[in-house]
């Protein structure tokens, strides 16, 4: 977190900004990205607190209590290569997954493979507040570059993304 300041005409406006290092990739390579490592300055929640200790997260922590918001995180790729993503969610009310959390690469949005997946209901179909489903999106080609990914948490609990670069 930085503060740039901008003074005009002896005028001075001081605006916040969030620096963020792109992360290179190298290599083919897979890493997870837990939620409780995420920035949560353009997101909003129910005031309880961004996380909930629960024994159904990995790492034993999600991002829940209503929030939603974004996040985006940069990698740096040194040559082309296919990124695999999947995403470990849950919602108490029954919802298409599809519509509860969304991500974007260099702006453009990556559909779920199963876009009508619900979420919401344990196996014997009773209510389940951390009945997590593993979510996959389609595979993105990524050039060499500086690369944006935007997660949008809609309406859904987040516990983590896994993240599957290759050549």
């Amino acid at each position: 977190y930085k503060e740039v300041t901008f003074t005009c005409l002896g005028q001075n406006i001081v605006f916040p900004i969030t620096v963020i290092a792109a992360q290179n990739i190298t290599e083919a390579t897979t890493f997870r990205v837990e939620a409780e490592t995420l920035d949560t300055t353009n997101m909003e929640n129910n005031s309880r607190g961004y996380y909930e200790n629960s024994v159904f997260a990995s790492e034993g922590r999600l991002l829940g209590n209503g929030t939603h918001g974004s996040v985006e995180l940069l990698y740096n790729v040194t040559d082309a290569m296919t990124l695999d993503m999947t995403v470990a969610i849950c919602k108490y009310e029954a919802l298409v997954a599809n519509d509860c959390l969304k991500i974007y690469v260099d702006g453009n949005r990556v559909e779920m493979v199963d876009k009508e997946m619900t979420l919401g209901r344990a196996p014997d179909g009773s209510n389940d507040w951390f009945n997590f489903k593993t979510c996959a999106f389609e595979q993105t080609s990524l050039t060499a570059g500086v690369h944006t990914i935007k997660i949008e948490i809609v309406s859904c609990n987040f516990d983590y993304i896994d993240f599957s670069f290759a050549k």
